[in-house]
């Protein structure tokens, strides 16, 4: 889905002369964990498609990659083999605002100014 979407928008705003293009990855993309192996193989593709676009469309489309760690959503209802729910880690867990905050920030900065990579975590959450 998100490669259909560069597709379908990236040459436009390459006619236009700038843009951003923000990728939503996730920490198992560095670090992967049971139950866990196809998505976090399927971030980590995105995360390499990102750079990849990113040197490609340089420096008309900024390419940003927002790697978050636990964020409280319905994911969590859906994983194969259960899984534990952010209250049971400890850890606690981003809002979903959180996440949005930080696309916000990096595509408020300066055009000459790329934020290319963004991990964020809740604070406790170890890896």
């Amino acid at each position: 889905g998100a490669l259909r979407l560069v597709r379908a928008f990236v040459p436009a705003m390459i006619a236009a002369g700038r843009g951003d293009v923000v990728f939503i990855s996730s920490v198992a993309a560095e670090k992967a964990y049971s139950w866990g192996g196809v998505y976090a193989a399927s971030k980590a593709a995105l995360a390499a498609a990102a750079e990849t676009l990113r040197l490609e469309v340089q420096p008309t489309v900024r390419v940003t990659t927002i790697a978050p760690g636990m964020v409280e959503s319905a994911f969590f209802d859906s994983r194969i083999g259960g899984g534990d729910r952010p209250e049971d880690l400890g850890w606690g867990a981003l809002a979903p605002e959180d996440v949005a905050e930080a696309i916000l920030f990096a595509v408020t900065r300066p055009h000459e100014v790329a934020i290319t990579d963004l991990t964020i975590r809740p604070v406790a959450q170890p890896f």
